[in-house]
């Protein structure tokens, strides 16, 4: 399990990452990010990769991110990956991995955006008629049709 980023208090944003071992219960320092990070998004990616997405600095509203970063847990780095069309925070649970390995960011602002994970680019999805924060996504078939992010963004 990969921790990254978060806050430790006030003003206090951080760039730090371990990773979790469940059978014998101890954290391990990994490679630290780009940038500190905090109120952002993760998604494990079909290559084994983590996507790290948007979030923002000490500054919450005035420092969002469009930047992401991906982390290899063969090496323990990170790099910085493609950017977001727009900046998105408030997002942790506001994106989904798709059945065809693409990742649908659904939260932190009305513009959906699908991250492409062949060409390694995001482009933009459906519109909400509203910007979500904090947003729940869940991708199931609750209905016979597929949703158009997913059609139209195939690798």
């Amino acid at each position: 399990m990969l921790v990254a980023g978060g806050s430790a208090g006030s003003d206090h944003v951080l760039a730090s990452a371990e990773i979790y071992y469940p059978k014998t219960k101890p954290f391990k320092a990994t490679g630290s990010m780009y940038q500190v990070r905090y109120k952002h998004a993760a998604v494990a990616l079909p290559t084994g990769h983590v996507l790290l997405i948007g979030g923002s600095n000490q500054n919450d509203w005035t420092g969002k991110y469009r930047s992401t970063e991906e982390y290899d847990p063969a090496s323990g780095t990170f790099r910085q990956a493609a950017s977001l069309a727009d900046e998105r925070f408030k997002l942790p649970d506001g994106v989904v991995l798709l059945t065809n390995g693409n990742v649908l960011v659904g939260s932190g602002n009305a513009q959906m955006e699908i991250y492409n994970t062949t060409k390694e680019q995001f482009q933009p999805s459906s519109r909400l008629d509203t910007t979500y924060y904090y947003t729940c996504l869940l991708y199931t078939s609750l209905t016979s049709e597929s949703p158009d992010c997913y059609e139209n963004q195939s690798a």
